[in-house]
Formats: structure tokens, C-alpha cells, sequence
């Protein structure tokens, strides 16, 4: 697992670190006042389909966040069920603050779970309450987490080098995942992934609902 989180103090004004390529959320929503939001239907089919992607979905919170509990949160999700985790991107610009994390499990030598998780805080200011004789800084904070699920095929091992390579195998894999594996893919792993992630969206919004009732000021 990479270093996570990253806390704002750790960076200077302006910080952008990538040690993975950013490939943002499929469509940035606009708002309709819910709280969790599908933004497009249907599964998709991404680089000559060896991809599966299904539709992405967000979380937006206004008030006061402790930063660092929700990021153990999201982190301890995915490690209770063996994902790895790390960090591909982070900006802090003032006063926003953008992360992109990924999480992936492989299932088997062929298939492999993949999350990701892109974290956009806006007008970020840092106060600092007290509560029970103890002070503590959180943000205060626009917030708008999104998240969505992928099937990865033929991913690369610890070299970087996939299994099917040449124009003949790139062929079969096509082959394999349209017509042999699709209904697998679609219906049961994909469909499986998706669902379980609905429980990571109902921890974070009760978390929400915990800091806006617990720390209002």
C-alpha cells in the first residue's frame, strides 16, 4: 500500500503529486440536492475490452469534516477485504484539495477487481473544536466523493507484461471476453463488485451524518 493518506501540512501551497496516471471519474455530475447519485447508466467496455466499467456514482457533504477518520475509514473498507490501496494523484491548490486513490484484488490469473476513489474538497478552511475538554482540527468543507467499479482482464504482472501480447491473442482475448466471459463479467463479477460498494456508501454517509450532528458549532 502506498503512503496514505496525506494530510495538508505535509505540502506546500500548490503541491501536485502523480505517481500513477489520472484517468478522472467517467462524468462530472451536477447537482440535484441527493446525496448519492448515479451519473450514467450501463456497463462499458474500456481499452479494447479488456475493461469492464460500471456506472459511477458520488457522495456530497457540507460541514465539518475530520479528515483523517475518514480517510482510515475508506482505507480499512478495503483492507478488511484484502484490496490493495494506494495513492495515484493529489493536489493541493488552496482551498481545494483533490485525491485519487485505487484499490484493486485480483480474483483469479485472469480477472481483477479494481476501485477508484476521487475525493474533491472545496473552500477548505481549518478550525479547531473542542469536545469533551479536548481540541482537535477538522475542515470545514464542500465535499463531493466519487466512486466506480472496474473488471480488469489480462492485467499486467509484477514486470508489467500481460498474458496475451501479439495481434493474434489481443484478438482472442476480445473473443474470450465478448462471447465466452461476458455474462460472467457483467452479470456476476462486475454486478458483485458493485453492490458490496454500496456498503462502503452507506459507512461514509453515516460518517457524515455523524460529524454534521457531533461537531456543529
Amino acid at each position: 500500500m502506498g503512503n496514505l493518506p496525506h494530510m495538508v501540512s505535509e505540502f506546500k501551497q500548490g503541491t501536485v503529486t502523480s505517481p500513477g496516471q489520472l484517468v478522472g471519474p467517467l462524468k462530472a455530475p451536477k447537482p440535484r440536492g441527493e446525496s448519492v447519485e448515479v451519473t450514467h447508466i450501463g456497463k462499458t467496455w474500456l481499452s479494447k475490452d479488456t475493461r469492464l466499467q460500471v456506472m459511477e456514482s458520488w457522495i456530497k457533504y457540507a460541514g465539518l469534516v475530520d479528515s483523517e477518520a475518514l480517510y482510515k475509514l475508506i482505507i480499512r473498507w478495503f483492507e478488511e477485504r484484502e484490496f490493495e490501496i494506494w495513492e495515484q494523484f493529489y493536489k493541493h491548490k488552496p482551498p481545494e484539495i483533490e485525491i485519487r486513490w485505487e484499490a484493486q484484488k485480483k480474483i483469479d490469473f485472469y480477472r481483477m477487481d479494481k476501485v477508484n476513489i476521487h475525493m474533491h474538497f472545496h473552500d477548505v478552511k481549518e478550525v479547531t473544536v473542542e469536545k469533551d475538554g479536548i481540541k482537535k482540527k477538522l475542515w470545514n468543507t464542500r465535499c463531493r466523493i466519487w466512486i466506480w467499479p472496474e473488471i480488469v482482464t489480462d492485467y499486467p504482472d509484477v514486470f508489467g507484461d500481460r498474458k496475451f501480447q501479439t495481434g493474434f491473442e489481443k484478438k482472442l482475448l476480445f473473443f474470450l471476453n465478448r462471447y465466452f466471459l461476458r455474462r460472467d463479467l457483467e452479470l456476476r463479477d462486475l454486478d458483485r463488485l458493485y453492490y458490496e460498494l454500496w456498503g462502503l456508501h452507506a459507512q461514509i454517509k453515516a460518517f457524515f451524518d455523524v460529524e454534521a450532528k457531533g461537531n456543529a458549532y
